[in-house]
């Protein structure tokens, strides 16, 4: 089977960017843990958008 998830996304439409992440939740995922992760993920490409 080939798969593919996209965990980071950048979308530039109509003069607007939209950025967001995720990621895979499983049966021992923790709902903070989870969306501090996300919040790490986006903070890695922010900074590149705000320069």
């Amino acid at each position: 089977m080939d798969t593919s998830i996209t965990i980071r996304t950048l979308v530039a439409y109509q003069q607007q960017l939209y950025a967001w992440a995720g990621g895979g939740l499983v049966a021992d995922s923790e709902g903070a843990a989870e969306y501090q992760e996300t919040l790490d993920k986006l903070s890695r490409i922010l900074p590149t958008l705000e320069s």
